[in-house]
């Protein structure tokens, strides 16, 4: 039996390139990255999950905690052990008369193993100032955490915003190049049929070079809003993103006297004023405490010890007290500086709540000038789509100009651009809103925009 080798190689070959040529083919389809689904709230997840300065806040909080730990072990007694071992080559003897060699005084090797029991029963109250301190530091810390959290929040949400509004720029970018090609194309149309000046297809051919440059630069702002989004959420810049929420406009009802008083409330502004003065508070009767004398209490106990003073099972008690008789003033001047930063806080204290007002105030007209104002835009872009709708008609017929139709065409164009740009603004002001009444941090419930 011959074999034909010559066509088995050639079968072969042939073989090879198709197994190739599918491989190529397919690869990519099954390497595309597949795009991410985002919305608000897993905007604000992920960023809230990868924020370096919020990591940062957290760990000030871990260390605060430290702090309170270390201070609060002078609250409690402490309990040591110390042991010594010495010798001694040469030892003094005594000399009896009638002896040799004399007898030592004590032993060439000497041991002494002391538990001792320390603690300070007072000191003016200067521990326990120094502990409530530090709570109320700790208290800051965490208080800041949490405002550094808003933040972030704030930051995520505008960064969502603005990647929205980008994109449905584009997508009215788009819909301007489809229009006026469409006019292109109604212009020819009509040039041909002799029912039209050539000067028509050059005004639309112009109108469409002017769309297709709009669209370009619509592009780059979305692709600078994505890669601006995917950093502030931690991804990486070329991450493919694809929305699942509509930029639609969503009623959303609230008075000033409702905002101020949920702000005078929620406002973390008030809350770390209030644990910076109880800080300095505490900081002032530490400073104090220093013109009080210290009383401690002292316990030793030696199980083993060989030495002239101690033997074994030695137990000595020991209640002393030390007191600062005259330092040079330096007690009273931390006691007047203590003293002062309390009164400048307190002085803060207002300033703070009339700026949380003013804030309040500013951001609740700013919300309800856009909400008027994106209602007026939606009717203004009903009027000039059907505005649109009728000048096509009529220059399509040959009633109209072709300058009618392409002014409406703009007029159109501008109402899709101010409309996008109306709700971005209600949302922002609706964002800048909740951030004013220090909510933000209840974002599950603030900003969700698909409900009433």
């Amino acid at each position: 039996m011959q074999v034909n080798l010559k066509g088995l190689f050639k079968h072969m070959k042939k073989l090879i390139i198709l197994i190739f040529c599918l491989l190529v083919i397919t690869i990519p389809v099954f390497s595309a990255e597949k795009p991410l689904k985002i919305n608000l709230n897993k905007c604000i997840e992920n960023a809230l999950e990868t924020d370096i300065s919020l990591k940062e806040a957290q760990k000030e909080v871990a260390i605060s905690e430290g702090q309170l730990k270390q201070v609060r072990s002078g609250l409690y007694p402490s309990l040591s052990l110390g042991a010594t071992f010495s010798r001694q080559n040469e030892v003094p003897v005594i000399n009896f008369p009638g002896t040799r060699g004399g007898l030592p005084i004590y032993d060439e090797n000497q041991h002494n193993v002391t538990f001792s029991l320390k603690y300070l029963i007072s000191d003016g109250h200067g521990i326990a100032s120094l502990n409530s301190q530090a709570e109320a530091s700790l208290e800051g810390y965490k208080i800041n955490a949490e405002k550094i959290k808003q933040d972030v929040i704030y930051k995520s949400a505008f960064a969502y915003l603005n990647t929205l509004k980008a994109k449905n720029l584009a997508r009215v970018a788009e819909e301007y190049v489809n229009l006026s090609k469409e006019q292109l194309s109604l212009a020819k149309s009509r040039f041909d049929a002799g029912t039209a000046a050539k000067a028509d297809v050059l005004k639309a051919e112009a109108s469409l070079a002017e769309s297709e440059i709009k669209l370009v630069d619509a592009k780059n702002g979305l692709n600078i809003s994505l890669s601006t989004l995917n950093n502030v959420m931690g991804l990486s810049l070329g991450t493919s993103l694809e929305f699942d929420e509509e930029f639609v406009y969503k009623e959303w009802n609230i008075t000033f006297e409702e905002s101020l008083a949920k702000a005078l409330q929620e406002r973390l502004e008030i809350y770390i004023v209030e644990k910076t003065k109880e800080s300095l508070y505490y900081g002032k009767e530490f400073a104090k405490s220093s013109w009080y004398p210290q009383i401690f209490f002292k316990l030793d106990y030696t199980p083993y010890a060989n030495s002239l003073i101690t033997d074994n099972n030695t137990l000595v008690a020991t209640l002393g007290t030390q007191f600062s008789i005259f330092d040079g003033f330096k007690t009273a001047g931390a006691v007047d500086e203590a003293e002062a930063k309390y009164e400048k806080m307190s002085l803060q204290e207002d300033d703070v709540k009339k700026n949380i007002n003013l804030d309040v105030k500013r951001s609740y007209l700013t919300f309800q000038s856009f909400s008027e104002k994106v209602i007026k835009v939606e009717k203004n872009l009903e009027a000039a789509k059907e505005s649109y709708r009728v000048y096509q008609i009529s220059y399509r017929e040959g009633i109209s100009p072709f300058i009618d139709v392409n002014q409406a065409q703009l007029t159109l164009i501008n109402a899709e651009v101010n409309k996008v740009n109306a709700i971005y603004e209600y949302y922002v002001a609706r964002l800048e809103l909740l951030r004013a009444m220090g909510i933000l941090g209840k974002w599950g419930e603030t900003l969700n925009w698909n409900t009433q």
